[in-house]
């Protein structure tokens, strides 16, 4: 990808705290108004990478080129089209929505006029508008994190950077969240950069996927091309559900064009074929043994890998996740 293409980009950018290498030479690309979901478990270097970008964190090795040019820390450098939401921020909470963003903004040098005429513009975006004179004490968790993310764009800024966002929030507040996020890029055309350790916060809602894990960056792609990835490597798999008892393993088990059979706690098969060849091929012998057996399928279909499926297996097992 050239600069030009991108409004951020990482080149072999490393990071260590005394005897610990943090990052480990990572590169990736942003490109304008995409949603870069930043997955990885904890320690895996996440909030160092957002630490970095955002000037937390000048002393590291690499480049670092922000709308193609290389990173500015000076005065009238990336921080006026960057916004940043930390993982650890909080609020005075006896103040209101509305004076908590004025005196943001006041502390971030904004013009009060510009102060004043952003407000609402903000507040409309991430659904706060009705709340606007009450108290932040009185607000739920995920107004509060709609509060920090107004926060973080009351500058107007080109790239939104967010680290675990989600974190602590409830699905529904969650959901609305992302909402916003879709709103952001879709009609705003922000760009967003996030980070997250949980798989369900990043799903449905990132154009690409940087899964990162002690310090490297070991998997850039498009969600749906890493599900189809994965699934031509895991082979094909067929679910079999039944009206009535699953019938004999063995028998299908012993087809040429099956690798094995596993029967799970509520009696459905999973039918693992073995790879190359005709699928629908596979298929047919398949079911030509289920039919002799008498067997009444209630339902037969293809498995692909799930996300999860695909990140457990980056990350090296479920034990990572324990």
């Amino acid at each position: 990808m050239n600069l030009a293409e991108s409004v951020v980009e990482f080149k072999d950018v490393k990071k260590s705290y005394k005897d610990v290498q943090a990052l480990k030479g990572i590169s990736f690309s942003i490109r304008k108004g995409e949603i870069f979901g930043y997955l990885g478990p904890n320690g895996a270097g996440k909030t160092t990478t957002i630490k970095i970008l955002v000037g937390l964190i000048r002393k590291y090795s690499g480049s670092i080129f922000i709308d193609g040019e290389p990173i500015d820390y000076g005065e009238h450098g990336f921080h006026r089209i960057l916004g940043y939401l930390p993982q650890d921020v909080g609020f005075q909470e006896w103040r209101t929505v509305e004076h908590a963003l004025k005196t943001f903004g006041k502390l971030s040098g904004l013009d009060s006029k510009f102060i004043r005429e952003h407000i609402p513009n903000v507040l409309e975006l991430v659904t706060l508008e009705d709340v606007r004179k009450k108290k932040i004490s009185k607000l739920s968790g995920g107004m509060k994190q709609k509060l920090l993310l107004a926060q973080a764009m009351l500058h107007d800024p080109e790239i939104l950077v967010l680290d675990e966002p989600m974190t602590g929030l409830d699905p529904l507040s969650r959901f609305q969240l992302k909402k916003v996020f879709k709103r952001l890029s879709k009609d705003e055309g922000k760009t967003l950069f996030f980070s997250s350790h949980v798989l369900s916060d990043v799903e449905g809602i990132c154009n690409t996927l940087g899964v990162l894990d002690y310090g490297k960056i070991i998997k850039i792609s498009n969600p749906k091309d890493l599900e189809e990835e994965y699934r031509l490597l895991m082979g094909d798999i067929v679910e079999v559900k039944y009206f009535n008892d699953a019938p004999i393993v063995k028998d299908v088990e012993d087809l040429d064009v099956v690798e094995k059979v596993e029967v799970t706690d509520d009696k459905r098969h999973l039918i693992y074929f073995k790879s190359g060849g005709n699928l629908d091929e596979k298929i047919s012998k398949a079911l030509s043994i289920l039919v002799e057996h008498g067997s009444k399928i209630r339902n037969f279909n293809l498995v692909s890998p799930s996300l999860d499926d695909v990140y457990v297996q980056l990350i090296g097992g479920e034990q990572r996740l324990a």
